[in-house]
């Protein structure tokens, strides 16, 4: 007994001709449109796979490419903050009266008068100003002068003794000149 869900198709494909093949198809037209539904429901999900897969690759290089301006802001702001903290080790900016004051200060630490004080001019460095002062005094000897240009040198300012010339017996007369440096605030 045959099955009835068969049809009568011929064993052989190319002994059919094509009133025979519409009427296979018409036969098993539900075996017809199911397949055509699985075949579109592949094609589409295909279609969407690609596209979702070369989304995700856009995104994927996006977020690469964000990563990487992300460390260099990183790697920017980091350079920033050590350069912010390196000026910040520099002495911070002195302005002529201070300038006067502290050598006053050195000056009558070691017995030194001051006579004159004046600075001269300032130069602009493009980081920094430099300001020359010159100014005249006397010492009660050698040692005291010494003593004086060493403070100088050491201050916490950027201070450069640039000439020094003294003469004299029982007292000193002195002239020097003397730059300070200083960064721009």
């Amino acid at each position: 007994m045959s099955d009835p869900k068969k049809s009568n198709l011929p064993a052989d494909l190319k002994s059919m001709d094509t009133d025979q093949i519409i009427q296979a198809l018409t036969e098993n037209l539900h075996v017809v449109l199911k397949s055509a539904v699985i075949v579109v429901a592949l094609v589409v999900a295909g279609i969407m796979f690609n596209d979702n897969h070369s989304k995700e690759q856009g995104l994927r290089s996006r977020i690469s490419q964000m990563q990487q301006k992300l460390d260099a802001i990183t790697a920017q702001q980091k350079i920033t903050k050590e350069l912010e903290d390196f000026k910040a080790s520099f002495p911070k900016g002195i302005d002529e009266d201070k300038i006067i004051t502290q050598i006053t200060v050195y000056a009558t630490a070691h017995n030194l008068s001051i006579s004159s004080f004046s600075p001269t001019d300032t130069q602009d460095m493009g980081l920094y100003d430099v300001i020359n002062v010159d100014f005249k005094g006397t010492a009660p000897d050698y040692k005291a002068l010494v003593l004086f240009i060493r403070d100088i040198e050491k201050s916490p300012y950027l201070f450069r003794v640039n000439s020094c010339s003294a003469q004299g017996d029982t007292e000193l007369s002195f002239s020097m000149k003397i730059s300070v440096a200083h960064l721009h605030s």
